[in-house]
């Protein structure tokens, strides 16, 4: 037999005594405030300009060194297997 605070499931299958079941979503707390909010945009406009650099510095390294004739290093190979693992 189940007794209070043990833990153990009560007759018929129900939660714990002193358990209701699962919680209410609308006593959670949220954790967005204004400040937080403003990081996050923050954070991703700083990677999405990061990201927007760094895409026209390897099109333009490919570019020069592909154009008008072909001649790509070792090291260019290298820069296409680093920025195709980065997407």
């Amino acid at each position: 037999m189940a007794t209070p605070g043990s833990g153990e499931a009560a007759p018929g299958g129900g939660p714990p005594p002193g358990m209701m079941g699962p919680p209410d979503p609308s006593m959670i707390p949220l954790l967005l405030t204004d400040a937080a909010l403003s990081y996050s945009n923050a954070f991703a406009g700083v990677g999405i300009t990061l990201s927007v650099i760094a895409f026209i510095v390897f099109f333009g390294r490919m570019w020069t060194r592909s154009v008008p004739h072909f001649r790509l290093g070792i090291d260019d190979y290298f820069m296409i297997i680093a920025y195709v693992s980065w997407l």
